[in-house]
Order: C-alpha cells, then structure tokens, then sequence
C-alpha cells in the first residue's frame, strides 16, 4: 500500500481519534517505567507519540515515519514543539546514540521484511515495545474464512495495507529470532467493530475476556503487547 496517499484517503482521520485510547492502553502496560529519551518508529500523525511525551517525560522524543504527510500533520499540531519529527525510512535512519525506549506501535504487520526491521529496531534502543494485531485468530481464520464467510485478512490489506496476519505463536518466534528477550507481555481486546457482523461476535465472545485476555485474543482476536530487551 502506497503510505504518502492510498493509506491516507482511506484513513482520512489518521488514526487520531484512536490515539488517546492507545496511549493509554501502552501506559498502563509500561506501568512505573523512567526513560530519558523515545523514539516512536512509524509514529504517523503523532497523536500517541505526544501522549507519551507528556506522560512519561523525556528529555528528548523522537517521532519518525515515512510519510511526509503524516509527519506534516504532527509537527502542525506540536505547538510546544516538544518532539523532534522526522520523515525517513527507518532502514536509513542512523542515530547515534541508544534510546531509553522505542515504540513500534500497529506497524509490523505492515513491514514485508518483519524479520529485518525488528533486527533494525533492535539497534535504536535499550527496550523496546511492540504493539501488534493478533489476526490470526481461530474465530478469523479457522471459522469465518475457512467457513468463506468473510475474509478479514482481505478486508485489513484493502483498508490499512495489513501483509502480515499473526498468531501468537508466530510472533514469540519472531522476537526470538530478531535476537530480543520479552521483559513483559500482555493482551488489548478488540475495540468496537464498525462492521455489524463483526461487532456482534466481539460482542457475543467478550466474556472470555473476564477470564483471560490471552484466551481471548487467541480465539477472537485482539492485540498483543510485548516489552523486550535485545539480546545482542
């Protein structure tokens, strides 16, 4: 998907309306954690990356994406100009210094060469959080899509250029294999659907959540969280 215009007319809103729940949703994850400088890779139009800069307090922040309009867009709104934007390809971003944390939030399943970016990641920072689509789910592809109900996996490339439908099990041995060390892990359920079918099943399967949230992103689908130190 071409991120400089197709992700943006079918996302007119830039995922802005979404970024104070996320951030708070990381927040809690993180929990009491004391950094000196971020980096948010794939930080879009900056609504989360300037929720965690007010609430974690960095000396220094760093939002970086590839989309020169994205990045337009959050340095329209960073009135206190708090955060330094940058429109770059991460393969070419060379800092020269190791951040406290960096975040990759909702963008691996968009990278083809996942295992080649989270080893790029790997570079830039002490710890790293992850946040990523768990659509490899057994309701998603075990029921709907086999059953040729529906295809969400389609359905998630069409609107937000998805390449990647992950399990669980998927992305532990991708961590792995991208040499980092899982400090912590956690589960965020799936928000209010817009498509009514959709929204029914996440409806009818929420209780499972009040027992586990890992069940639950297993067999409905959800997000998966993961706070991770390299290895290397």
């Amino acid at each position: 998907m071409d991120y400089q215009k197709e992700y943006i007319n079918k996302n007119p809103s830039l995922g802005l309306e979404q970024a104070s729940l996320k951030a708070k949703q990381i927040l809690g994850f993180l929990g009491d954690i004391e950094i000196n400088s971020l980096l948010d890779i794939a930080c879009g139009a900056g609504g989360i990356t300037a929720i965690l800069e007010h609430e974690l307090k960095p000396k220094e922040t760093v939002g970086l994406d590839i989309s020169s309009e994205m990045i337009r867009v959050a340095k329209s709104k960073d009135t206190d100009k708090a955060i330094t934007w940058l429109c770059q390809d991460i393969f070419n971003y060379c800092p020269d210094r190791k951040f406290d944390l960096v975040t990759c939030i909702d963008i691996i399943e968009h990278v083809e060469d996942d295992l080649r970016f989270l080893k790029k990641v790997s570079s830039f920072g002490k710890k790293v959080l992850v946040k990523v689509p768990m659509e490899d789910s057994i309701l998603d592809n075990k029921i709907i899509r086999t059953l040729k109900i529906r295809d969400p996996w389609k359905e998630s490339e069409n609107r937000y250029g998805h390449i990647h439908h992950y399990n669980e099990k998927q992305l532990l041995e991708l961590f792995d294999k991208s040499g980092f060390k899982l400090i912590k892990q956690g589960y965020i359920p799936l928000p209010k659907r817009t498509l009514l079918f959709y929204e029914i099943l996440r409806v009818v399967f929420l209780p499972i959540g009040w027992f586990s949230q890992r069940a639950m992103a297993n067999f409905v689908g959800g997000f998966k969280l993961v706070l991770m130190e390299t290895n290397i």
